[in-house]
């Protein structure tokens, strides 16, 4: 009972703030496919289970309805991201449905695992602590109805997923385009997973994120969030515990904090210091198992640095890729020795000095992969070593102090023309085979 009451609550609190956005659901619209009531009783009777999601306003709240003004009705947009998850799960021959009777609204689920009807309550109740958080920053006159939107992880894996990434806030097209990895910053650090042995197919599974501020805001309006930090503590850990712990897992997955600003959130919450390139720590959130947990840049960090510095671009590539090596390796074996793991990841890396440089020229600069092998081929290794000898502190100030009128937020784009792919294949079996 504690889930449905603490979702009704948080959607009633909401529900008074949503006419700017959330009319009326068109009239006669029940289901996602315009079903009538003996086509969804056939769905129903061969289905494994059938999850409720709340009534009409608790659906609103928890899926951001509506994201767009492309006339989805509520159901339509539930199935759309429940849809999603399994895919990013792998779960390629589950389907979902998505139906309201009696004024509540209910997923059917054919052919998913026994738990993931729990998965999908368990969500659901961890995004209800976030709806009910914005509900008391409207109160409390520090919420932005003009640029902000509450918009929970919605779409991303739930059950199989292999890494967590905390990051700071989602970038506001995600919502309307409806893709929550539809940013540019992920896009980014994909390419970076997979240059470290993901695979493109699966890459999504190392990608379950949880925003420490869960609003779809404009990229450049991470200064501005400060304030929520406080009120969403009880989401962020709630949803961090329900990300790190898969069904049948013995170890929580590790999890990788982004930005100065998530760094910081880590200290303040977690009593813990995560720098970047320094050996992975351990947390506890709440009552938790101890969670590996690493310190990086932030994804879109690497685009401000290449407008000023090659040298500096040049380490910020150098450590986005150890970190994302880290990130591949303990994913896909949790149990491993998180130190031991880092290290190697640093040393793959330090002796590849020209991978490094082409992946800058690729991806700061707007090269060709035969342009940057060119260009590196006779100055990778002395500016490699530049590089290296730049400090923590410098870096530092590129996060708190970007090229002017640019943000840190996850659709930041910064001065990225291209992102360079092609090397992919050629290094994904060798990482994967050799650290």
């Amino acid at each position: 009972m504690k889930g449905p009451w603490l979702r009704g609550i948080a959607a009633a609190l909401l529900a008074f703030a949503a006419t700017a956005w959330a009319d009326a659901p068109p009239p006669g619209a029940m289901d996602d496919q315009g079903a009538t009531v003996e086509q969804r009783a056939t769905v129903a009777r061969g289905a494994q289970a059938r999850v409720g999601l709340g009534d009409a306003a608790t659906v609103a709240t928890l899926f951001s309805w509506p994201n767009n003004i492309g006339g989805q009705t509520r159901a339509q947009t539930a199935a759309h991201y429940l849809r999603q998850s399994l895919a990013r799960d792998g779960l390629d021959d589950a389907a979902v449905r998505v139906e309201s009777e009696g004024g509540q609204y209910y997923a059917v689920l054919a052919h998913a695992p026994p738990d993931y009807a729990q998965r999908i309550t368990q969500f659901l109740d961890a995004g209800a602590r976030g709806a009910a958080a914005t509900a008391a920053l409207r109160k409390a006159g520090k919420w932005n109805a003009q640029q902000w939107r509450f918009f929970l992880p919605l779409g991303l894996a739930l059950e199989n997923q292999k890494s967590v990434q905390l990051l700071h806030f989602p970038p506001g097209y995600s919502l309307t385009g409806q893709d929550y990895l539809n940013s540019r910053t992920s896009r980014r650090w994909e390419t970076l997973l997979e240059l470290n042995g993901a695979q493109a197919g699966g890459v999504s599974l190392y990608e379950r994120i949880v925003d420490i501020a869960p609003i779809a805001a404009p990229a450049d309006a991470g200064g501005a969030l400060g304030d929520s930090y406080a009120a969403y503590r009880d989401y962020a850990y709630a949803m961090l515990n329900f990300s790190i712990a898969t069904p049948g897992a013995h170890k929580p997955l590790p999890v990788v904090a982004y930005g100065a600003p998530v760094r910081e959130w880590v200290k303040d919450n977690l009593g813990v210091t995560l720098r970047v390139s320094a050996a992975p720590v351990y947390a506890r959130v709440g009552g938790t198992a101890r969670i590996p947990m690493l310190g990086a840049n932030h994804p879109s960090l690497f685009w401000h640095v290449a407008q000023d510095s090659r040298i500096a671009a040049l380490r910020v590539m150098r450590d986005d890729l150890v970190a994302a090596c880290w990130q591949v390796r303990m994913g896909d074996d949790p149990g491993r020795r998180v130190r031991r793991t880092l290290k190697k990841c640093a040393a793959w890396w330090d002796a590849r000095p020209l991978e490094v440089c082409e992946q800058t020229e690729i991806q700061g600069y707007g090269k060709t992969p035969r342009q940057a092998r060119r260009l590196c081929a006779r100055s990778a290794r002395p500016l490699m070593r530049a590089a290296r000898r730049l400090r923590a502190s410098e870096l530092l100030h590129f996060e708190r102090y970007p090229a002017a009128g640019a943000g840190l937020g996850r659709g930041s784009q910064g001065g990225i023309s291209r992102l360079g792919r092609a090397p992919v294949a050629a290094c994904r079996s060798v990482v994967r085979n050799s650290t």
